[in-house]
């Protein structure tokens, strides 16, 4: 009877043991996919603020509100044509400069019209200046959700000049392209692109720009 007793409190024992083993095994696998989810998991949460932070908004991670897409077009667009020493020099250097705010389709066409006019000479001493009108404010069909890319209706006026003489100024109706750009952050915090412009209307004058409003004119066909 005493061994049958020593033998019982053994088998406890081992089973005992084995069971805990179990457990920590259970608890090393449980640790080790821990572990691998923090390291895989999303380091960065892109938040969007508006302009107006007194007002009272929700906030969700990643989604882009249309304001935002709004302000940054112009923002690319007046430096990518600002041309202070002359478009033969300027528009390449600021192509270069903004590069990560553009993507490649967008630079391949602007190299395109490069050549072009560096071929025909009409770049050499062109600046050129590019400024929104007061007209041009935000609504909401200033900004156009189409498919997986917004298109930003912008009210330019352009003016070009050659040694001091202006040679062209004239006001524009922009469809500005614009993408999500999954970029690094410190290249481009908007993660965002231009992707080229759709539509250049031509309207003559400011005041034929305030006639047609801030809704884009056609708008309905745009693609």
């Amino acid at each position: 009877p005493v061994m049958a007793t020593y033998h019982d409190v053994m088998q406890e024992k081992d089973k005992n043991i084995r069971y805990l083993s179990r457990i920590n095994i259970g608890l090393l696998i449980a640790l080790t996919l821990a572990v691998w989810g923090w390291h895989s998991a999303q380091k960065d949460i892109t938040l969007y603020y508006p302009p107006n932070m007194q007002l009272s908004t929700m906030m969700k991670a990643g989604v882009v509100p249309e304001e935002t897409v709004y302000a940054f077009a112009p923002l690319i667009l007046q430096q990518l044509h600002l041309w202070e020493k002359g478009g033969d020099q300027d528009y390449e250097a600021n192509r270069f400069r903004l590069r990560q705010f553009m993507t490649e389709t967008y630079q391949r066409q602007i190299v395109s019209e490069i050549d072009d006019g560096t071929a025909k000479g009409t770049l050499r001493g062109l600046k050129r200046r590019m400024q929104v009108l007061p007209t041009s404010v935000y609504t909401d069909d200033s900004v156009q959700v189409i498919g997986n890319h917004w298109l930003v209706w912008l009210d330019v006026e352009i003016l070009d000049s050659i040694a001091g003489m202006e040679v062209n100024r004239g006001v524009h109706r922009l469809a500005v392209r614009v993408v999500r750009y999954d970029i690094n952050r410190d290249a481009n915090p908007w993660q965002l692109a231009l992707d080229g412009i759709e539509q250049d209307m031509p309207l003559v004058t400011e005041k034929e720009a305030r006639k047609f409003g801030s809704a884009p004119v056609g708008a309905g066909g745009a693609s």
